[in-house]
């Protein structure tokens, strides 16, 4: 496991951010707006012995897909918890890896991670909103607080961290219980963290495109 959370900055080349964005304009967006990584340069060595370094361990690489999002397209506060093959118990994925791509505007985006976590298979908390049916994580009612989450505070959340990078996803409400940070998204960084830890798209938003990788920490397929 992954303690806290890991930033690693002006580490990956420029010359990998051009050829994985040209990858990406040129690819086709799938039915849940996601776009997948499909060239095989995101398993080079150039690019993944940087991360894998900061990890430890000898970690698997699971999985890998792009995302973009914006001031109108937020990604809900949800994990990313999910199996490596097909026995989640030994041989789950564990980290998520960040590598941010572009960004648009003057304000560099930036993702809240939080300090809770929730430890089963990945879920996404639609809080005020209808439930979406995701592809590839499980959409649920309600916020966090209101499922079986590890450390709960039991108190509001921190105003400055809400107004700043959470106001856009609704009533403070939502994130009653819950701590944590905003981490700026620079390309040339990235950012691994434990993917059962709860995060979501600050009001920083972009638009941005990065890639989002998934490990397992274990070593062991």
């Amino acid at each position: 496991m992954l303690l806290g959370v890991q930033i690693r900055k002006n580490v990956i080349s420029q010359k990998f951010i051009d050829e994985m964005i040209e990858i990406y304009d040129s690819s086709q967006t799938e039915d849940d707006g996601m776009r997948k990584v499909t060239h095989t340069i995101v398993e080079t060595p150039e690019f993944l012995n940087i991360i894998k370094q900061c990890i430890g361990h000898k970690p698997i690489l699971n999985a890998y897909n792009f995302y973009q999002t914006d001031a109108k397209n937020l990604y809900w506060p949800h994990t990313d918890y999910h199996a490596s093959g097909s026995n989640i118990t030994t041989n789950p994925a564990d980290i998520n890896v960040n590598v941010p791509l572009r960004y648009e505007g003057d304000e560099v985006p930036q993702l809240v991670i939080f300090n809770q976590r929730y430890l089963e298979s990945s879920l996404t908390w639609c809080l005020d909103d209808e439930v979406y049916p995701f592809k590839h994580n499980k959409g649920v009612p309600g916020r966090p607080y209101d499922y079986d989450i590890t450390n709960k505070t039991d108190k509001e959340i921190d105003k400055s961290l809400y107004e700043e990078h959470l106001s856009n996803h609704g009533r403070a409400y939502n994130f009653f219980g819950l701590s944590g940070k905003a981490y700026p998204l620079e390309p040339g960084s990235f950012i691994a963290f434990d993917n059962r830890r709860i995060h979501c798209t600050s009001n920083k938003a972009g638009p941005k495109l990065g890639i989002n990788l998934t490990f397992n920490s274990s070593g062991v397929k």
